[in-house]
């Protein structure tokens, strides 16, 4: 059996007349698909998509938001530290306070 130099323009190639724009190709620094060059394609995010767009944003600004009790929280936990939070005085007028509730 003998096999015959393949002329090149005889041969089977997939890509031949194919023009493949490199630049279609290349992803952006933040990953998504740059804008395909050849047959202005284009992409639109449906209204859910962009809802849920919209919902990553706020969370992530939700986390530099803060609690709106932090303040009297930490007001707290310095009195406990303190000592000054649970002391005689403090005790004896909440249990005033629960026995007039509890017996008026």
């Amino acid at each position: 059996m003998s096999i015959g130099q393949i002329q090149p323009d005889g041969g089977v190639n997939p890509l031949k007349d194919q023009h493949v724009d490199q630049a279609s190709k290349s992803k952006k620094a933040d990953g998504t698909a740059e804008k395909a060059k050849l047959g202005g394609d284009s992409v639109e995010l449906s209204d859910r998509a962009k809802l849920f767009q919209e919902i990553d944003h706020l969370k992530k600004e939700l986390v530099n938001i803060p609690s709106p009790n932090e303040g009297r929280i930490n007001e707290l936990k310095e009195a406990i530290a303190n000592g000054t939070l649970l002391n005689d005085e403090s005790i004896n007028a909440t249990a005033q306070r629960l026995a007039d509730q509890l017996f008026s």
